[in-house]
């Protein structure tokens, strides 16, 4: 029997897209090898589940299909949505995300639902984009750098479980699921100390505050914080985009300040998307009530939605926001509706620790979702078969162009 190959860091995703594993769920080719991969990866025996029963969901004429008849059935697919698409190329329109809900529902949280998946990608489409691949980029993960009071700098992803420092009254510890926690003893601080967090591109990180409020922060982002909250406001400041579900406490508000706006609560969830590149700081809330306000206004905005503030400081407040696509990235996934390719590739940018450069003038625009989990290869392919672009990575950057 040929050697296994590693699958320790497979999910529904990669065994879907496997063309080995597809030969096997569709014709019964080599049995006996996937039969050994499920007894030395039984941890795995879930997501490989899960893969057969999306590729077995496909209805086909023939029992065993051929490779041309299964590239012909997505073909088909595409040109019935193309047919019925809009003046752009939006897709994943209500009744797409309604069969993405269900695929959801039978698949489980992590895989991708981009319309393209519902099928197989091409054999010689996998091809092709490897062809413009010459250096595949691994997904981010949980990496950030705290730095302490003193200056000390501490590598998070490399330091271990356990405790970490003690800053005055507060004890610093890395949890066994990564998440730093911030144990206040309750005391009086003698000095009020900070302590900062930082995540590069390629990096997320979870955080609990001395308050018990949790915090995550997405690529390319930080907060500033005090060890232990005292005085009459729990304030902290952020850059990036950070989700928080504060902990409650009517007697010390707790404060958010971005640049030149302010966000004041009490307790609640909501998400702070303040990436300079995208021009505007956007607050959209999930729970609760908050308050934000700038040197120019101020105002109060309610659950589903969100508020647009701009560099002059000026307010505007929407109600028709897709809660789920600002909120992918907290739940390990991408989603785009009706999103261009630069909005897509600035979020790529910061996962994939990549640069991009868009080529020509695209105004396609995308709709589908995938897990963020998977390596960039995947997402280049996702694109080019649901959007008429033309992408090639070389080295540590992206070209996008039209077909």
């Amino acid at each position: 029997m040929e050697k296994l190959a590693d699958f320790s860091q497979y999910d529904v995703l990669h065994f879907a897209v496997d063309s080995d594993f597809q030969e096997w769920v569709l014709r019964s080719v080599n049995d006996a090898y996937w039969k050994e991969v499920m007894v030395k990866h039984p941890n795995k025996k879930k997501e490989i589940e899960k893969a057969r029963k999306l590729l077995q969901s496909i209805q086909f004429k023939e029992k065993f299909p051929s490779k041309e008849q299964i590239e012909q059935s997505l073909e088909n697919t595409l040109a019935h949505i193309e047919k019925n698409k809009k003046q752009t190329r939006i897709y994943l329109y209500k009744k797409w995300w309604a069969v993405a809900a269900l695929l959801i529902v039978l698949m489980g949280a992590g895989w991708v639902t981009w319309k393209a998946m519902f099928l197989h990608i091409p054999h010689n489409q996998s091809i092709i984009v490897k062809q413009r691949i010459q250096n595949d980029k691994a997904p981010g993960g949980d990496k950030a750098v705290l730095i302490l009071a003193d200056g000390t700098h501490i590598v998070l992803d490399s330091a271990g479980n356990g405790f970490l420092s003690q800053q005055g009254n507060t004890k610093i510890t890395k949890l066994e699921n990564g998440m730093l926690s911030y144990d206040d003893s309750g005391q009086k601080p003698n000095e009020v100390l900070y302590n900062s967090i930082s995540t590069p591109r390629g990096g997320q990180y979870q955080i609990s505050l001395p308050d018990g409020t949790k915090v995550w922060l997405n690529s390319l982002s930080s907060i500033r914080f005090p060890t232990q909250f005292v005085g009459t406001e729990r304030k902290v400041e952020i850059t990036g985009e950070v989700y928080f579900e504060v902990t409650h406490d009517a007697t010390k508000p707790f404060v958010v300040q971005h640049e030149n706006s302010l966000i004041h609560v009490l307790g609640t969830h909501f998400n702070i998307n303040g990436y300079k590149d995208n021009g505007k700081t956007q607050v959209t809330l999930l729970e609760g009530i908050i308050n934000v306000a700038t040197d120019n206004r101020q105002i109060t905005i309610k659950p589903a939605q969100q508020a647009a503030i701009s560099d002059n400081g000026s307010i505007s407040v929407s109600k028709d926001i897709n809660i789920d696509e600002i909120m992918a990235w907290r739940e390990g996934k991408f989603i785009f509706d009706k999103a261009d390719i630069h909005a897509i590739m600035k979020m790529l940018s910061r996962w994939y620790d990549i640069d991009y450069e868009v080529i020509g003038n695209i105004n396609n625009h995308f709709g589908g979702a995938i897990s963020r989990n998977v390596p960039l290869s995947k997402v280049v392919q996702m694109l080019e078969l649901t959007g008429g672009v033309r992408i090639r990575i070389e080295g540590d950057k992206i070209f996008v162009s039209s077909k």
